[in-house]
């Protein structure tokens, strides 16, 4: 790759990172361009260079959104005595640091109202991600429910998430999140209760 070329790489990588953390925590059209390209150290002109259109710079970052929200929230995840990385995975999307960063937290819980009123393009990515996310988790649950149980479960703990930032009410806010740790505990431990079942077989 020749020394333009790198560069041009390095530039795309720096749009797609400041654009993936802004949107999270302020929305998709919590970003213009002309204000990407800025925090970017860039020439507005130059975006052109690097996408076809604003559309195309929301899918691209919606889809680095989500890898990072994986490091940023799951990558210290430990296993519990069973061996099950369920529970630490409920905790960590319940917990009050995960609802106040939202610039750091996952994407289903910070922009599915955005997304919904967003291009195909986005939607197709939501999309495939939010199946990536129910595979993941019916491996967490041995495949306990398989996908509907799944996707009640991501459904509890995005939506969760989603009330308990909106309320005004800081001690509603926590026990919508305590509430719903509580139900998707029960969900882990039944997980975790079968899966011990069937290894000891």
């Amino acid at each position: 790759m020749g020394a333009s070329q790198q560069q041009k790489e390095e530039n795309y990588q720096r749009l797609l990172s400041i654009a993936a953390k802004a949107f999270r925590r302020k929305g998709l059209d919590g970003l213009s361009v002309p204000e990407l390209m800025k925090a970017a150290g860039l020439t507005h002109g130059g975006f052109y260079r690097h996408f076809a259109s604003r559309d195309e710079l929301v899918a691209e970052a919606l889809d680095r959104a989500f890898d990072d929200a994986r490091v940023d929230l799951f990558e210290e995840l430990k296993p519990d005595a069973a061996g099950s990385l369920l529970p630490g995975f409920v905790e960590t999307y319940l917990s009050p640091h995960h609802r106040d960063n939202p610039g750091r937290g996952c994407v289903l819980a910070s922009l599915s109202s955005d997304v919904q009123r967003s291009s195909k393009g986005a939607r197709n990515v939501y999309t495939q991600r939010f199946k990536r996310y129910i595979r993941e988790i019916k491996e967490l649950m041995h495949d306990d429910g398989g996908d509907e149980k799944a996707m009640a479960l991501l459904s509890v703990l995005a939506g969760s998430v989603i009330i308990s930032r909106a309320l005004s009410d800081d001690a509603l806010a926590k026990s919508v999140l305590d509430a719903s740790l509580k139900l998707a505990k029960e969900a882990a431990g039944t997980s975790k209760s079968k899966a011990g079942t069937r290894r000891g077989k």
